[in-house]
């Protein structure tokens, strides 16, 4: 891992994590522009619509970790209003995609399918965020146990050119709880989450780049990527070992609430659609 990239100066550096953020949002832009050009839609729409969605989405997830965090952010508020880290994915999609329903119908077009134009960007996207999180040490797994241990990892402890300890987050979550030693490199062994999600979200946007090419109802796309990916995100929870994303219920997750209530939702939106398409017309001949 390498959180941080180069220096601008003593007191500057470029991270990693940023970077593959970066890299992840300009990918995943170019991938849904070039989809809308087949699609006859026009690219000035689907790039304004991406940059409204991403800064509304940034808001959200930085907006719903401090809520998660709370009492910590009353004690320490611009610590987390200026932090360069400290975001929930999920908490970004939630507030961005009706802001992307609502500005697709001020612009009349079609919902579903520019939904669907954008659902593989998406994971794409994420993809490379998720390699960022693991150049950082976030995200990280529990400390591993039994077979897991085969494939776990151990993160470093990272200074900064004054000689103070500014990562990687795994290494100081273990300082702090007494896991480690100050005079310890590297944490304890733990399950690499971020290159796991990394995985999974390469084959959702492979899958979902395959199913582009079948007739699928309008957002119907866009709804397989949301429920490929929530069936993921609760599963993998369960190993993740990073207490800041909020704990809730004695062991679920703030990520797992969210993906239940997504994936109940779609199947909620489906039967209801299903009858609807089923209902008779109530003509009579």
């Amino acid at each position: 891992m390498k959180p941080i990239l180069f220096y601008i100066y003593d007191n500057f550096y470029i991270g990693t994590y940023g970077v593959m953020v970066g890299l992840g949002a300009l990918f995943g832009a170019l991938l849904a522009v070039y989809r809308a050009k087949r699609a006859n839609i026009p690219a000035s729409f689907i790039i304004d619509l991406l940059f409204y969605s991403t800064i509304v989405g940034f808001i959200g997830g930085r907006v719903v970790f401090i809520l998660v965090n709370f009492n910590d952010f009353v004690l320490h508020p611009w610590s987390y209003i200026f932090s360069r880290q400290g975001f929930v994915f999920l908490g970004g999609l939630i507030f961005a995609i009706p802001v992307g329903v609502y500005y697709t119908y001020k612009k009349k077009m079609p919902v579903g399918r520019v939904a669907d134009l954008l659902a593989p960007s998406l994971p794409l996207a994420h993809m490379f965020g998720r390699f960022g999180c693991f150049s950082a040490g976030c995200c990280y797994g529990k400390v591993c146990q039994g077979l897991l241990c085969k494939i776990a990892l151990r993160f470093p402890a990272v200074y900064d050119k004054k000689g103070e300890l500014i990562g990687s987050f795994v290494y100081i979550d273990h300082l702090q709880r007494g896991l480690v030693t100050a005079d310890m490199p590297y944490s304890l062994p733990v399950i690499p989450t971020q290159l796991l999600e990394a995985g999974a979200l390469f084959l959702i946007f492979c899958m979902l780049l395959l199913l582009s090419r079948k007739r699928l109802r309008s957002g119907h796309l866009f709804l397989l990527y949301l429920i490929m990916y929530s069936v993921w995100r609760f599963g993998i929870e369960f190993v993740r070992g990073d207490v800041e994303r909020g704990i809730w219920f004695g062991g679920i997750s703030t990520s797992q609430i969210i993906t239940a209530l997504i994936i109940v939702g779609i199947i909620i939106y489906l039967i209801r659609e299903k009858k609807v398409i089923q209902k008779p017309s109530g003509r009579r001949g």
